[in-house]
């Protein structure tokens, strides 16, 4: 046909994959209407009581495709959920998907089916796409799908189709729980089986749902599983839920010793020439740690120059396609280093190389992510080894740098990996160092107000906020470049603690500098803050007016994660009106939290002002649910104080 196109190779793969899904068979169809038949009976939830929906079945029929030697994990999905009152619409009706470039979201459809037995298909407009920016400046596809005429009484039926691009390990995870309570979710896994490609291993985790064999496909079925409990401060979702794991190893036996020394000698294999030290990079070391005798200011100088030699494509907004494509011809250090450009992985191996040639001993690690959840080295999760580092050995033992992870100091790892067990492979003799977490003091927001109390109550003012450390890699990732967002970011921030504030003037410092702090300048207004009588106004000092409670509920279902350890320290000073004088200032308080942390506030006056000032930090960012009722109580008496009011007395009334 004159102008049209050939399909593109992902269409074809994802047609191919569209196909793998047969039409239902007669058996298959029967089951679907019984389904929803029996959907349709049910008068009350049965797991939870409380529940305004439930599911009533999931399923997922996982295959794969091999195509010039791509992986790809094909996942079909069919999700059947009962609506019991007008609280359950939007999460029996409304879905979203988050996926990078691996990730295709294909095949969508959907029905509601009313009370009354008729049915209304989903439409295609119901279905749509954009692109967000993730966490690390990551392009993400959001995909949100609309199910219509949901209402109590009604059934939802949703099918989709997950297509996964395998570009390392080949491992899947298939949680069986959802935000809803769930009857029976049912995964059937059947294994690639091409030569080239190891065993087929499955496992558990924290999960005992029976499994079984039918005609060569794993079926796992999990039924009853209660709604996810969603909390503050948790492990991501992924990470915790009752779940399949499948991935491809080649094992004489399950025995995670021999495992990881397998997956160590392999790594090493791969990554000899990461850590050589061809001439060009020897002299570049040797020119780099001139005069320094200390290993470790010596392995904070590579890093700097490693940094600085090349740009990093992953932080740039201007990488072009054919930077990336250059970027992923390089094989060597070298290549890297001569081009100037590449990946945060290749400029951590560019520091491995530039330690070998200083004479320094040298390795790439291998670190999980806390975004994806706990990582157990005993359950043998070689597959959630996603992120390089380089690990230098200082003093006789491994120290992990990151210099490929831009917008913070060369000397800090990223919060992702913090406390993380890294695997350091050898040869012979493999292990694993714990990522350490950098103190409270090197991720620090200092907040310095000065403000104007009116006689209406409004507060008007001066405020800078100081972001180090992790605290400053956040704002640099979500700051943007125009004032218009800039802007938006520091209201964004307020919204919270000041829901009636508005800003203006804001000048922000440091977005482009990771060894320095990020510093917002900005004139603060809010409309009656204090709270005004005809004698007095009663006034919160700290500046947390609107803030809720960060732990509501007095039970715990999950652990305590807190991306890093952090401090914060507010002083706020603010002028009273013309003659007016505070009264009934709370007393000095200081709160532990054991050995982990503090938290100390006090208020003092002198003639015409009142200052506020406030030191909050936390060192340890895991705690076991056990601690939870000793952490919320401190946290609660904390934002008591933050919440504490001062009377201050207008001129000429009366005590």
């Amino acid at each position: 046909m004159p102008g049209s196109q050939p399909p593109s190779r992902f269409s074809l793969l994802a047609a191919a994959a569209l196909a793998l899904a047969a039409p239902a068979s007669d058996a298959q169809a029967d089951d679907r209407d019984s389904v929803l038949t029996a959907a349709l009976a049910a008068s009350a939830p049965r797991i939870d009581p409380n529940a305004a929906a439930e599911v009533l079945t999931w399923d997922v029929t996982v295959s794969y495709l091999f195509s010039d030697a791509e992986v790809w994990s094909i996942a079909h999905h069919r999700l059947v959920t009962r609506v019991f009152r007008d609280e359950g619409r939007e999460p029996a009706g409304l879905f979203e998907f988050m996926h990078d470039d691996d990730v295709r979201i294909e095949g969508v459809s959907g029905r509601t089916v009313r009370a009354d037995g008729s049915v209304v298909p989903l439409q295609s407009s119901e279905v749509r796409e954009r692109d967000v920016l993730g966490e690390g400046r990551d392009r993400i596809r959001h995909s949100t799908v609309a199910l219509p005429a949901v209402e109590a009484g009604a059934v939802t039926e949703l099918r989709w189709t997950e297509m996964r691009r395998k570009t390392g390990w080949i491992h899947d995870e298939y949680p069986f729980q959802r935000s809803l309570p769930v009857h029976r979710t049912t995964v059937r896994v059947t294994p690639l089986n091409v030569t080239g490609v190891p065993g087929f291993r499955w496992r558990l985790l924290d999960s005992d749902a029976p499994t079984a064999w039918d005609r060569g496909t794993l079926v796992v079925t999990a039924r009853d599983v209660p709604a996810f409990a969603v909390e503050p401060d948790a492990p991501p979702p992924e990470g915790v839920m009752p779940r399949l794991s499948v991935y491809y190893a080649s094992l004489a036996s399950g025995n995670v010793d021999e495992l990881w020394g397998l997956v160590g000698k392999a790594l090493t294999e791969r990554d000899a020439d990461d850590v050589r030290a061809p001439a060009v990079i020897a002299s570049l070391a040797r020119e780099t740690v001139a005069g320094e005798a200390d290993p470790a200011r010596q392995a904070l100088r590579l890093a700097h120059v490693a940094r600085a030699r090349v740009r990093n494509l992953e932080s740039s907004s201007t990488t072009t396609q054919d930077e990336w494509r250059r970027a992923a011809r390089q094989d060597t250090p070298e290549d890297c280093l001569k081009s100037g450009i590449g990946t945060g992985a290749q400029i951590n191996s560019l520091l491995a190389a530039l330690a070998t040639g200083a004479g320094l001993e040298s390795r790439i690690a291998y670190a999980p992510s806390s975004s994806d959840g706990p990582f157990d080295p005993r359950s043998g999760q070689f597959y959630g080894l996603v992120h390089p580092l380089a690990a230098i050995r200082i003093a006789g033992a491994w120290r992990l740098y990151d210099p490929g992870t831009p917008d913070l100091p060369v000397d800090m790892l990223s919060w992702r990996q913090e406390s993380m067990p890294v695997f350091v492979p050898e040869a012979t003799r493999s292990s694993f160092v714990t990522a350490p977490v950098a103190p409270s003091g090197r991720s620090c927001r200092i907040r310095v107000a000065d403000l104007g109390l009116a006689e209406d109550g409004t507060l008007e003012g001066e405020v800078s906020i100081r972001h180090t450390g992790h605290f400053a890699a956040a704002s640099r990732e979500t700051a943007g470049e125009s004032e218009e967002s800039r802007t938006k970011w520091i209201a964004e921030s307020l919204r919270d603690e000041l829901p009636d504030g508005a800003i203006s003037e804001v000048r922000v410092t440091g977005l482009a500098e990771p060894e320095s702090a990020v510093v917002a300048r900005f004139r603060l207004r809010v409309p009656s803050y204090a709270e005004a009588s005809a004698q007095r106004l009663f006034l919160q000092p700290a500046l947390q007016h609107g803030a809720p409670p960060r732990y509501p509920a007095a039970e715990r279902h999950h652990p305590l994660w807190y991306r890093h350890a952090w401090s914060e320290v507010d002083t706020i000073r603010i002028r009273l009106p013309g003659g007016a004088v505070a009264s009934a200032l709370p007393a000095p308080t200081r709160i532990p939290f054991g050995p982990f942390g503090e938290y100390a506030a006090a208020v003092e006056t002198s003639p015409g002002r009142i200052e506020f000032r406030r030191l909050f930090r936390l060192e340890r960012t895991r705690f076991e649910r056990d601690a939870y009722p000793a952490i919320r109580q401190a946290f609660v008496r904390a934002a008591e104080f933050d919440r504490s009011t001062v009377e201050i007395q207008r001129v000429g009334s009366s005590p």
